[in-house]
């Protein structure tokens, strides 16, 4: 399910378009697919309706292509990989 689809869904189970009642809907989301369990975090939280990630929710991963190949950056117990920079960008500069 994408965002887009988990979004549809939200405003489907809330039978409205008032504000209040899809972000409830949001917060009441519970689907398992193929990258985990997607839940958002709720109203009273630092992220407000970000996804949960983490143990037993989406664990996602963060990849980059390099020298023609897939690289695993995180998280960290299955990453192969650091993050690398093309050469035209530099890391730290003020310019």
């Amino acid at each position: 399910m994408t965002k887009s689809t988990t979004l549809a869904d939200a405003f489907k189970r809330a039978g409205s378009t008032d504000p209040d009642k899809p972000v409830d809907a949001l917060e009441k989301t519970d689907y398992v697919g193929t990258i985990g369990r997607v839940q958002f975090e709720g109203k009273d939280t630092p992220n407000p309706h970000a996804l949960k990630v983490g143990p037993d929710t989406i664990t996602g991963l963060m990849l980059q292509w390099q020298s023609g190949k897939q690289v695993n950056l995180w998280p960290s117990n299955v990453a192969n990989g650091k993050l690398t920079f093309p050469k035209f960008v530099k890391v730290g500069s003020t310019q």
